[in-house]
């Protein structure tokens, strides 16, 4: 027992002396690796003119290995040719093989999405913003599931009363820098936040609910989008993860509807041009009933477009409406439930129908012109010119035709007429009903085209 105990102690010491010693080992060399990992602060006039403010820097682990990175967002000190103070946003990365640091990503030098905005977003007049006027631009790490830690960054910017706010995500993998998400918004009530704790944080961005005839200076409400990291699977078995807003308290009626303009200080009620499948007007509403308003809600119009648009968009998704509508000349109140634009039915105004264009000014057949014409039809919508290469001239239409039918539906006047044009989808071919000059009925498949470019028609708005 004794002799047991005397080995087991040696063993003991021999074994606490070789922790020692490979401990003292490992702290020998963990100093200067770590001092050898640690690169020099950039010098950041190598990558910024020297006449250029620098607002801010900060550095942040995007990647799971190595140092942190540097992020830079600076000022130029002169105003371009359009007086915009060019505004720019840079990541740094030190190269641990040419031990130096290097740009992964500039953000004057990215072409923005094509959810963008049409000016070129990030890389328009080589300017990050893309603004006239900067005010917030921030950035900070946004760290979702699986500890994948990028780069958020949003600014507002204004010209005059108008403004908007760009947002966008930027992930960095170790070698190559990209734009995970952007977007551009109208103006909101806050700034967009970052929510939740790490590993699973969202990006939360209040937007003010605009419809396109409303100025940009007066949102009727706030509504929220979340961002968030998201997998998805495509039909081939492909997974992508990409950030795309999962949540969103803006609602969806399901409609694409146009409206005229503004006559005699009143707007005319929208009408539904496309009722969208699978969305919350499907079998409810049609195409050409006429929205008139919601019972019970007053929302103040911004304006600039029929108050029924902002008064759908004030209540919240899962809200059920009594919504006044005219189908024909009867008046009467449906109720739709309304849903959310992250329902998978929702489809952005990209895809938005086009009013189409016969290319025939009318006019109402009355007895004075029936009188001048001679043998013509008692009612229609009478020619008094075609335009030049238009779906009409192409289908031989000429002054003095009698247009009665379009369709299956009547033309009863030139009104009615434009109104089965117009919520009738660009490229459809229709069978048109005619009397001739000379007294004869024809008929002419008529395919229609879109309004020319100096003449653009109805718009056509998302609800």
């Amino acid at each position: 027992m004794q002799r047991r105990d005397g080995v087991r102690r040696t063993l003991v010491a021999s074994l606490a002396l070789a922790a020692v010693a490979a401990l003292l080992c490992t702290f020998a060399a963990a100093g200067p690796a770590t001092a050898a990992s640690t690169p020099p602060a950039p010098d950041l006039a190598h990558f910024i003119p020297v006449s250029d403010q620098i607002t801010s820097t900060r550095q942040i682990h995007l990647s799971s290995s190595g140092p942190a990175q540097e992020v830079v967002d600076f000022e130029s000190a002169e105003p371009d040719a359009q007086g915009k103070t060019p505004v720019d946003l840079i990541i740094l990365s030190w190269d641990r093989f040419a031990k130096r640091w290097v740009t992964v990503w500039d953000g004057a030098k990215v072409e923005a999405p094509d959810s963008g905005p049409s000016s070129g977003g990030l890389a328009y007049d080589s300017v990050f913003p893309s603004a006239a006027y900067i005010s917030n631009l921030s950035y900070r790490p946004i760290t979702s599931a699986k500890g994948r830690t990028d780069l958020e960054f949003d600014d507002d910017y204004s010209f005059g009363t108008n403004g908007s706010v760009e947002v966008g995500i930027v992930h960095y993998d170790g070698q190559v820098a990209s734009l995970a998400y952007f977007d551009t918004f109208n103006p909101g009530d806050g700034q967009p936040k970052v929510i939740n704790k790490a590993p699973h944080q969202e990006l939360s961005i209040p937007i003010g609910w605009l419809t396109d005839a409303d100025p940009q200076c007066c949102a009727v409400r706030t509504y929220v989008n979340t961002v968030a990291l998201h997998k998805q699977t495509q039909s081939d078995g492909y997974s992508d993860t990409s950030y795309i807003v999962t949540k969103s308290t803006q609602s969806w009626l399901g409609v694409y509807a146009l409206f005229g303009q503004w006559t005699n200080g009143t707007w005319p009620n929208p009408v539904v041009m496309a009722v969208v499948p699978g969305g919350p007007a499907a079998g409810v509403l049609q195409v050409g009933d006429q929205l008139v308003s919601v019972v019970g809600v007053s929302a103040p119009s911004a304006g600039n477009g029929p108050a029924v648009l902002d008064e759908v968009a004030k209540e919240l998704p899962g809200t059920t409406i009594a919504l006044t509508i005219m189908r024909g000349e009867t008046q009467r109140v449906v109720n739709i439930t309304l849903g959310s634009t992250v329902s998978p039915a929702y489809i952005k105004d990209s895809t938005a129908p086009s009013p189409s264009y016969l290319g025939v000014s009318t006019t109402s057949m009355t007895p004075a012109l029936q009188s001048q014409y001679g043998l013509v039809p008692s009612t229609g919508a009478i020619v008094l010119s075609v335009a030049e290469n238009s779906a009409a001239a192409i289908a031989g239409f000429v002054q003095g035709d009698v247009i009665t039918a379009f369709g299956s539906a009547p033309v009863t006047s030139a009104a009615s007429l434009q109104n089965a044009i117009e919520l009738t989808p660009s490229g459809s071919t229709v069978q048109v009903g005619y009397t001739d000059t000379s007294g004869d009925p024809q008929t002419a498949s008529v395919t229609l085209g879109l309004f020319p470019s100096d003449s653009p028609g109805p718009q056509v708005t998302p609800i």
